[in-house]
């Protein structure tokens, strides 16, 4: 009995160790498995297409001079999966038939959904209906002075609270812009260098903003202006 103990502990020490080795060979298979030109191609277009959801939020992270480099980078990886994606259907097509347009495939789509989805309007859209509530929040105090212009470099700049910092891009200011009878307010979506900026803007008068009320007064060679709602419009300066 003794004996059949131990042959019966070592064969399950056996069966373990076999157990182990098979899992080890596993991981290893799959870390051995080359990466195809499919798994690069989908690596580069859901790349591409977070950049374009996203690029507003980092270029606040990477400030306007870094985050180029970033979608170039992005940009130039994908255009070498195209032309690379074409080279192979064209020389693997009498090969592996469909499967050798795959590649090919997600990238020409992923091409079309970056040229005809409108992204940034997308995104505004979203940012515009989520912190709508907290920006009429600032409106309402800016009116009732409650908050003020407090830069001192620059008399119509405002620095908001902690808690509504994130309603503006470029450091949590908002513009307050003076007219006849009250103030456009601006919360900034993009912040450039020199004129090149993007904001909602808060136009408590009852007439309608136009393209014709900024260029002269922010040095834009081009505006757009998109209404939102009443009172609140979407501004982009270059």
């Amino acid at each position: 009995p003794q004996k059949e103990l131990v042959i019966s502990r070592s064969e399950c020490l056996n069966a373990d160790i076999q157990a182990r080795l098979n899992i080890m060979e596993k991981e290893t298979n799959i870390l051995k498995r080359k990466i195809t030109i499919i798994d690069l191609s989908i690596i580069g277009s859901v790349s591409l297409i977070l950049l374009n959801i996203f690029r507003w939020s980092l270029v606040e992270a990477l400030t306007p001079f870094l985050e180029p480099f970033v979608e170039h980078a992005i940009y130039g990886f994908f255009l070498i999966l195209l032309i690379r994606s074409i080279v192979t259907a064209i020389s693997r097509f009498k090969k592996e038939k469909r499967k050798a347009l795959v590649p090919l495939v997600i990238n020409l789509a992923t091409l079309l959904m970056v040229f005809f989805i409108p992204f940034t309007r997308l995104t505004v859209a979203l940012d515009f209906r989520m912190n709508l509530k907290a920006r009429e929040e600032v409106v309402e105090m800016i009116e009732n002075k409650e908050l003020v212009p407090n830069i001192s470099y620059n008399k119509e700049l405002l620095a908001l609270p902690k808690q509504y910092a994130n309603l503006s891009k470029g450091g949590g200011e908002v513009l307050v812009e003076p007219t006849e009878n009250s103030s456009n307010i601006f919360f900034f979506t993009y912040r450039g260098v020199l004129d090149n900026f993007s904001a909602f803007v808060h136009h408590p008068d009852g007439n309608e903003l136009s393209i014709g009320d900024f260029g002269d007064d922010f040095g834009c060679d081009r505006v757009d202006l998109v209404k939102m709602q009443d009172h609140w419009y979407w501004m982009s300066c270059s």
